[in-house]
Formats: C-alpha cells, structure tokens, sequence
C-alpha cells in the first residue's frame, strides 16, 4: 500500500467520523454545512484511495472524475461555513460560488474539458494529468476561496475575545495545515511530480476541530466525555502518530537505521 493510498484511507475513516457526529448531534444550518463539507472531502478520500489502486487508465479516469465531485465542493462548503460561522450576510456570493460549482461539476463529466488526459506516476498509479482547458481556472477558483476564506477568519480572530477566538484559531490553525497539506496535490497535474505525501496532513482537520468541540464547544456541540477516556484517546492517538509517520518516512526515504560496518 503506498502513501498516496493511506492518506485517502485516513481522510475517509476522520471523514466518516466528523460528518457522522454532524448528522447526529447537529441541529441547524452550521451543522449540515460542515457535514457536507465533510461529505466532500469524503469523496476525496475514497477516490484518492480507489485511484492509489488502480492500474488501467479507464478506471483511473473514471475514479478521478467521481473524486473531483467531492474536490470541486470542497472549497463552495468551506466558504459557506465560514460565512455562517461568522455571521456574514453577503448570502449572493455563497449562491454564485455554488453555480460555478456546478458548471465545473458539468464539466467535469465531459471529455477534454476539465479531465482530459491520465499519467502514470511515481511509477504507483495514474494521474489526471496533463488537465483539460477549464482546470486551470477551477484550480486558481479553489485556491482563491481557500485563501479568502481563512483571510475572513484571521480578521475576525483579531477582533473576537473570549471562547470564540479560541474557537476561531484552533479552527484557522487545523483547516491552514489540512489545506496546506492537501493543496501540494494538485501539483502532478500540471507535471510538477511532487509526490503528494503531504496529502496525509489533510485528515488533521477532523482531530482539530473534533478537539475543539471537545473543549471549547465548537458548533454548540456538547458531548460528555470523562477527561480519562479523552485522554486515553489522546495518547492512542499520538502513539499511532508515531508509528504511522515513521513507516511513512522509511517507506518514502529509506530505513534510517544503518548496520555497522
């Protein structure tokens, strides 16, 4: 099983996770958003897997177009949520950004367009590269939501007090790395063969911001937890960490212990 491979199996299982504990403790619009945020990148995780598998470019062209329904509604829901999460009013860009996303949907299912071509790389598995005429402005569209997006947040960090700004930084800090992480997937596209190991950063959201429900009550989320079994899932969690980053590490760089001569 390669890298590529596990990071699509760690965002399905905290994917599941997170958009399950929204459709079942949520109550309002926040809650369905995020879980369809959730859902999306969900779709991603699933793909990123099957596609990690898959040796023939017919289903390799297939699996990235069911993927990219989840990867294009991934930035619309995050903006979405951010916008209900800090209480902006401007609802008329959240409908646009909702149509385009489903122009590029359309797209996306029509040859040449948007997915046109499949690369075999890292000699592991195929790529939707090099991409049709229309990935090129649904890539910066992504980009642009996601950097905007956490541009709302910071502004609103420096001028909340309290628990929010709590929540809003946990929030900021989890969603920047997971994005930062994932975003360097989009480089084998346009031939820049960069491994997309830092697609295992992605999954750290649902940690995150299941932390900051948790503690600061995330969403109006309450759960009861006893503090010993967080901390008995804190500690599993970490001592699973460590193991998995360094079989990644070994399998990506070579074993770092050398027998002496």
């Amino acid at each position: 099983m390669n890298l590529f491979r596990i990071s699509g199996l760690l965002l399905t299982i905290t994917g599941s996770l997170m958009a399950a504990l929204m459709f079942w403790q949520g109550r309002t619009r926040i809650h369905r958003i995020w879980a369809f945020f959730c859902l999306s990148v969900l779709f991603w995780g699933i793909g990123s897997f099957k596609i990690a598998g898959i040796n023939t470019i017919e289903e390799a062209d297939l699996w990235w177009r069911i993927t990219h329904i989840g990867v294009i509604f991934i930035p619309i829901t995050f903006t979405h949520f951010v916008y209900e999460f800090l209480q902006i009013k401007r609802k008329y860009f959240i409908s646009c950004i909702y149509w385009l996303g489903i122009l590029f949907l359309v797209a996306n299912f029509i040859d040449g367009l948007f997915i046109a071509n499949m690369r075999w790389v890292f000699n592991q598995f195929y790529y939707d590269s090099p991409p049709g005429p229309l990935y090129i402005p649904f890539t910066i569209f992504f980009i642009g939501l996601v950097a905007y997006s956490h541009y709302l947040l910071w502004k609103a960090y420096r001028t909340s007090k309290s628990i929010l700004k709590k929540q809003i930084w946990l929030f900021f800090f989890g969603m920047a790395i997971s994005f930062a992480g994932g975003s360097l997937s989009f480089l084998p596209v346009y031939k820049i063969d960069f491994y997309p190991i830092f697609n295992l950063l992605a999954f750290i959201y649902p940690i995150i911001v299941g932390y900051t429900i948790l503690r600061y009550r995330l969403f109006d989320i309450r759960l009861v937890v006893r503090r010993g079994t967080v901390r008995i899932f804190l500690a599993a969690f970490t001592y699973g960490m460590f193991h998995l980053v360094t079989w990644a590490m070994v399998r990506a760089f070579g074993s770092v212990w050398v027998k002496p001569a």
